[in-house]
Order: structure tokens, then C-alpha cells, then sequence
């Protein structure tokens, strides 16, 4: 044999044994930056993979997955976006009823449209909460807890027994229609007021000059409206005064009109502002003047009233934004504990 052929003989042969002992006997082979591939133990060429799992090749660059076919593998349906849970031992599912906004980072529950980090459609059940909620991101008939100290806060009215309320607490007892109602708006803390009615003192004389009257007070009563003829506190027909006192709620801002008919003599107030002052004997009379109001809720009323000889009546009526002329209802009528006059 010529040294041409022992030398590509013994090149092949080079060739040939390098190949069999890198495949078969080599433990570990660099793939790239940061990658190995582990061969698999007692496993001969061509053998399929005999265990359930998976075989996975890490790398700095997406990972490699490689996946055998067989039994025991997890099944399960769901769409983009939900939160997958177990269905079973070896299967999962997914519903909108969880649902993530990866692009937001935000989680819905009941929710496929998320507004906030978490975000629930329904009622919530809290054993014990520990956190903060902010108030700006909860929406019409819910409130935020500040854990500092167990304070609350609220966005509006809140209603006990009544989806309307109408100030910062109103209490709706089945009893007593829009029974107890607390507004703190620009008044001494603990000003509660009782919808229904206002408060009439009647007193068993009166004096020309109204600084003089209001003495020997013979009843103290609650009625529903300002609509009173021939009065008469006790049986006494003549020579007696009243006085008429609590909170009118107005529910628009604006220019209200109010209508005072007296015969004898009326003093009229709204928010301590004397509007009407006509202390004189006079036949049936009615007195137009106008307030405006720069925001809803109640406001203090008080009206003065006597009557001398002859006929006696006092009535109060009202016309402002969607009322018609029309006597004050009880259902704006309050009356204001502690009392203002």
C-alpha cells in the first residue's frame, strides 16, 4: 500500500472515530452563549423518550421546548387574556370571570375591561381587610376605608335604608318616612334634622312691638305644613302669637319665590336674613319675595306671627326650578335638633 492511501486511510478513520465518540460518549456539548444540552441517561439512539414531562434546553435566547408524545400530558381550553386555574388533576381552563390586561398590568374579576389594578364587578366579602382604597377610583354608591385609624371617607350622600339620600347621612326608617337625617354642611357638628314637619310654639299673648312678644308659651306641637287658619292655641281665639321654626331643604339652586299670607302680623326669615316684616294688624295679606340659593340641602326657616282680633291665617307656599306655586310640602320641611331659634 503506497503512504498516499495509509494517509486518507488513516484520515478517514480520524474522521470517523472523532464523530462516534463526540455523539455517543461526550456528556455535554456547547450549543451557544450560555446553553448545554444533558444527554438523557440509558437512552440509545433513536429511543423515543420513555417518562412524561418534557425535556427543556435553557438558553439567554428564547428557551427551547422540546415536548414528547404520549399520555398523562395537561389539557385545557381558555382564550387571550384569562387567568387559567386547575379543572382537574391534569387540567386547567380558563374564564372572562378572571381576566388579565397584560398590557395595563391590571386584573378584572366579572371584568373583561379592567380600569384599575384590580378591578371587581359585584359585591365584595371582606372577613378582614387590610389596605387602602382610593376614594378617586371608586365609582357612584361605594366608599374607601383608610386603615389609618378606621376612618372613612365618602365621594356624596350616603343612605341608610334608601338608594337617595338626601344629605351627607340620611336614615330611612319603614316607621317614619325619611325619619332622621345629619348634614354638617356649614353648620355646628351635630345638627340633626327629622323630615316631616317644622315646630310651632304658641304663646297666650302678643305685643306691638315683636321684641316684647313670645311670652307665657302654652304649646309646643309639630305640623306638617305652614298652613294655618284660626289657630286658636288652646281655645284662645284672640290676642295670641306663634312662632314658626326649623329647616326647609331646597333641592335645585336658584331663585326660589316664596308667597307669605298673613292676617294679623308676620316677620319672615331664610338663613337669618329678614325678608318679610310687616308686625301690624292687617286683613288677609300676601307677601312675594325672592332668595336664591347657591347650592341644595337645608337651610334654616323661621316665621313670627300674631294674631290680634277678627279672622286669623298664616300660609306659606313656594315657587322655584320644576315648582310650580304650590304650598311647601312636609317632605321639605324638617325639624332642625338642636333648635336655631
Amino acid at each position: 500500500m503506497s503512504i498516499r492511501k495509509i494517509f486518507i486511510f488513516s484520515l478517514l478513520f480520524s474522521l470517523l472515530f472523532n464523530f462516534f465518540f463526540y455523539y455517543f460518549f461526550e456528556s455535554k456539548k456547547a450549543l451557544g452563549q450560555g446553553a448545554y444540552c444533558q444527554p438523557l441517561p440509558y437512552l440509545n439512539f433513536g429511543e423515543p423518550w420513555p417518562g412524561s414531562g418534557h425535556l427543556v434546553m435553557t438558553s439567554s435566547t428564547p428557551n427551547v421546548l422540546i415536548k414528547y408524545s404520549g399520555s398523562g400530558l395537561i389539557t385545557g381550553t381558555g382564550s387571550s387574556g384569562q387567568v387559567a386555574f386547575w379543572t382537574g388533576s391534569v387540567s386547567i381552563g380558563g374564564n372572562n370571570n378572571l381576566f388579565w390586561d397584560n398590557t395595563n398590568k391590571r386584573l378584572g374579576i366579572s371584568t373583561t375591561t379592567p380600569q384599575t389594578s384590580l378591578h371587581v364587578v359585584g359585591n365584595v366579602t371582606a372577613d378582614a381587610f387590610l389596605g387602602t382604597i382610593n376614594a378617586a377610583n371608586v365609582s357612584s354608591g361605594q366608599f374607601g376605608a383608610n386603615t389609618g385609624g378606621g376612618n372613612y371617607y365618602f365621594m356624596g350622600n350616603v343612605g341608610i335604608g334608601t338608594t337617595s339620600p338626601a344629605a351627607k347621612l340620611h336614615i330611612f326608617e319603614s316607621s317614619y318616612p325619611d325619619g332622621l337625617i345629619i348634614d354638617s354642611r356649614g353648620w355646628p357638628i351635630r345638627r340633626f334634622i327629622q323630615r316631616g314637619g317644622i315646630i310651632v310654639e304658641a304663646f297666650s299673648s302678643y305685643d306691638p312691638n315683636p321684641f316684647y312678644s313670645f311670652k307665657d308659651k302654652i304649646m309646643r306641637v309639630a305640623k306638617p305644613t305652614i298652613d294655618f287658619s284660626n289657630f286658636n292655641p288652646w281655645g284662645k281665639a284672640d290676642q295670641w302669637s306663634l312662632r314658626v321654626y326649623g329647616c326647609i331643604y331646597i333641592p335645585t339652586p336658584g331663585s326660589y319665590t316664596f308667597y307669605l299670607t298673613t292676617d294679623d302680623g308676620a316677620r319672615f326669615w331664610l338663613n337669618w336674613n329678614l325678608l318679610v316684616d310687616k308686625w301690624i294688624d292687617q286683613g288677609l295679606t300676601t307677601y312675594t319675595v325672592s332668595y336664591s340659593f347657591s347650592s341644595p340641602g337645608w337651610h334654616y326657616i323661621r316665621i313670627d306671627h300674631y294674631e290680634n282680633v277678627g279672622g286669623e291665617r298664616l300660609l306659606l307656599e313656594w315657587s322655584g326650578p320644576g315648582i310650580s306655586r304650590s304650598i311647601i310640602s312636609s317632605y321639605y320641611l324638617g325639624i332642625c335638633w338642636p333648635d336655631a331659634f
